[in-house]
Order: structure tokens, then C-alpha cells, then sequence
């Protein structure tokens, strides 16, 4: 059963600035981002291999996001101090769970269809090599990689590099998971700043937070949920009222 919210809590005033506790939970979500990383491609070469449908491709991807999420988000929680298991962060994060599982039966569709992004012909693999029949006498000699057909004796291949990388922005949203599992332990009138990265070129959506003061009621976003131009992949980080900061 789901404790009382505030037990997830500890006092602002028990929490004191530490670089190097903060580094180590950088290093923490890190692994786990790795970890993720290698699991989800290695469920795109089941896909590949034939051994998984798009459908259970699809179910094994969510299963290993609904994990990640909910230690992101227990992370996040316990950085500042907060007390969330996994278990407890997955009852929390049903919503976001939702939305992640709706964006990934949109790409479970697109695989059924045969999307042109995610299936290739051999000069579409491989653009600089020549015409097919050069292609194809450089694959048995070994010099280039065997791109494995949709169906056997097709001419249409999977491009395992553009599913992962599009699986890749599924990882980099845990990033803001974390993000918010932090802030969801502020109490509510302590401090937030919005803090730009050092690219020059922001989108449009970073740069007007970073002028506001928040607290975590009025928070519109954190880094990382997807709620921004930029999306999943921005690079702004909070900082608080004590000079912590919040940076998955």
C-alpha cells in the first residue's frame, strides 16, 4: 500500500549542499541509463533476429521503461533526501506511464506499416558504397555488415540504427523522471531557478523560465520531461534556493 505523501519527506532544514553526494547520484542514474541503453537495443535485434513481433517488441520496451522510470524517479527522490522505492515511484508514475505507452504503440505502428525510416533498401543502408551488386560482393567479403531483410528474400532491410535511435529519446526521457522525482520532495514554497546550459542557440521555451522564480507548484517542467521546444534532450538544470542543484 502506498504510504502518506509526506512520509516520502525529509525536513529542508536536515538537507545540506553536497557536491560530491550530487555527483554520485549523477553517476548512479548514469549506470542505470546505460544499463537501459543495452537492454532496450538488445530487445531491437530480437525484433530484427525475428525472435520478437513489433507487438512484443513493443511489450518488452514499455516493461523495461515502466522499471527505469521508477528507479529514476526513486533516484531523483533520494538526492534531496526523500524516501521512495521503486515500487512506490511505479504507483506514481502510472500517468506518465500512459503517455509513454501511447507514444509507443504510435512506433509499434509505424513498424507494422513499414515505415520507410525503420525499413531500408541496401543503397539506403549504405548510400555511399555504390549500386547493389557492389554492396552485395562487399557484404560476403566481409567489408560491411549484413543488414537483415523484413521478411525473408526481401529487398526491404530493418535500419536497427534509426530504431534506436529514435528508442534512444524513450531512455533520454527518464532524465526528466529523475528530474521531478527531486523536486516533488521540496516543500512547497522553497525556491526553484530555471538554469540555461551553455548552447547558445535555446529554443524558445528556456529561456523566458529562466527569468521566473518558482516553486515546485508552479514548476510548468523540469529538464529532460519533454515539456520543452527543445524536448527530452535539453540540457537546462534547476538550481535552489540553498545553491543545490537539480541535474539528472
Amino acid at each position: 500500500m502506498l504510504r502518506p505523501y509526506q512520509n516520502y519527506l525529509r525536513p529542508f532544514q536536515t538537507r545540506k549542499k553536497d557536491k560530491k553526494k550530487a555527483a554520485l547520484w549523477l553517476l548512479a542514474f548514469g549506470t542505470l541509463y546505460a544499463a537501459t541503453e543495452d537492454l532496450l537495443q538488445s530487445h531491437t535485434t530480437m525484433l530484427i533476429n525475428g525472435s520478437l513481433t513489433p507487438n512484443q517488441w513493443g511489450a518488452s520496451v514499455l516493461a523495461t521503461l515502466q522499471h527505469s522510470h521508477a528507479v529514476a524517479y526513486s533516484q531523483g527522490a533520494q538526492s534531496l533526501g526523500g524516501d521512495v522505492t521503486p515500487a512506490e515511484a511505479q504507483i506514481l508514475l502510472t500517468g506518465t506511464m500512459e503517455i509513454q505507452a501511447q507514444f509507443l504503440s504510435e512506433f509499434v505502428e509505424d513498424l507494422e506499416i513499414g515505415d520507410s525510416r525503420y525499413q531500408k533498401t541496401l543503397d539506403e543502408i549504405y548510400p555511399d558504397i555504390g549500386t547493389n551488386e557492389e554492396i552485395e560482393a562487399r557484404i560476403k567479403k566481409g567489408e560491411l555488415a549484413e543488414p537483415t531483410p523484413v521478411e525473408p528474400g526481401s529487398n526491404e532491410y530493418w535500419s536497427e540504427k534509426a530504431i534506436n535511435q529514435r528508442l534512444d529519446l524513450y531512455n533520454e526521457r527518464t532524465r526528466g523522471t529523475a528530474n521531478w522525482g527531486a523536486v516533488d520532495m521540496l516543500l512547497p514554497a522553497e525556491e526553484i531557478y530555471w538554469r540555461l546550459d551553455n548552447n547558445e542557440n535555446h529554443c524558445d521555451t528556456c529561456p523566458p523560465r529562466s527569468k521566473q522564480v518558482y516553486v515546485k507548484g508552479t514548476l510548468p517542467a523540469v529538464p529532460g520531461d519533454g515539456n520543452s521546444e527543445c524536448g527530452v534532450r535539453c540540457r537546462c538544470w534547476l538550481e535552489l534556493q540553498d545553491g543545490s542543484i537539480i541535474q539528472f
